[in-house]
């Protein structure tokens, strides 16, 4: 039980934060404020974890990182559209 509710922990922190962020990016139409090199190396640690979730078959590992990693490529779609407008 207790994986379960650190894995829906997880989920909701980690989600709810990258999603204000892209909302907060959609809305002013610019984000500039966003450092690419952090935009990358946070996709890469992301899917670091994915692949090694899935090496040990860790469904407590797996699920939230893989929200994480398809969110933080969803941001970095928002990011490069808005970018050219800062």
């Amino acid at each position: 039980i207790w994986g379960t509710i650190s894995a829906s922990l997880s989920i909701f922190a980690v989600g709810g934060g990258t999603v204000i962020q892209i909302y907060k990016i959609y809305k002013l139409k610019q984000s500039h404020q966003i450092s690419l090199w952090w935009m990358n190396l946070s996709i890469i640690t992301w899917l670091s974890w994915v692949i090694y979730s899935v090496s040990i078959n860790d469904l407590y590992i797996l699920i939230p990182n893989l929200v994480g990693f398809l969110l933080q490529v969803s941001m970095l779609i928002v990011v490069l559209k808005y970018y050219k407008n800062s």
